[in-house]
């Protein structure tokens, strides 16, 4: 199983919100296309291309936050984010 797949099914499963490490999720951000758009302070926000709704992190000594994690499923959900693995060129 690639990273990836890791990363996506342990954000997806709901059950180690607050285990998701900040290097995991910039890392599964990027693979779905996410682009970091601002920093202010300890915020980050990225927007994806035809989403209407930003994401926001702000992390805490290295973990993400689990609510920002629960925000960030229901959108990969939504939009059915990341669902084509290897045959879209994510790994």
């Amino acid at each position: 199983m690639s990273r990836y797949s890791k990363i996506r099914d342990e954000i997806l499963s709901g059950k180690s919100d607050k285990n998701i490490s900040e290097e995991d999720m910039r890392f599964f951000l990027s693979k779905i296309g996410a682009v970091h758009r601002r920093t202010k302070g300890s915020h980050i926000q990225y927007s994806i291309d035809n989403i209407p709704e930003l994401i926001h992190i702000q992390p805490q000594n290295g973990k993400m936050k689990p609510y920002q994690v629960k925000g960030i499923r229901n959108i990969v959900n939504k939009y059915r984010l990341g669902e084509g693995g290897v045959e879209d060129g994510i790994q």
